[in-house]
């Protein structure tokens, strides 16, 4: 039972992964730097994997919570 709750959680998470990233909140720490078009998406692609490599470690440890330590 416990894996396949395991597994549902990694599904869940894989799920919500589309945009993580706020263009907006991004040229707003930016400052009077521009921003390049193909910046938010490299920057969603790393944190999406972060998120992804979070949620397997959270899952390897018998967790359905993802906590800051799994990253």
């Amino acid at each position: 039972k416990l894996d396949s709750d395991l597994e549902s959680l990694k599904s869940r998470c894989e799920k919500i992964l589309c945009m993580l990233i706020v263009k907006a909140k991004i040229r707003d720490v930016a400052g009077e730097l521009s921003v390049a078009s193909d910046f938010a998406d490299a920057l969603n692609q790393k944190v999406e994997q972060l998120v992804q490599d979070a949620c397997k470690r959270a899952a390897a440890n018998s967790r359905r919570t993802v906590m800051a330590k799994d990253l």
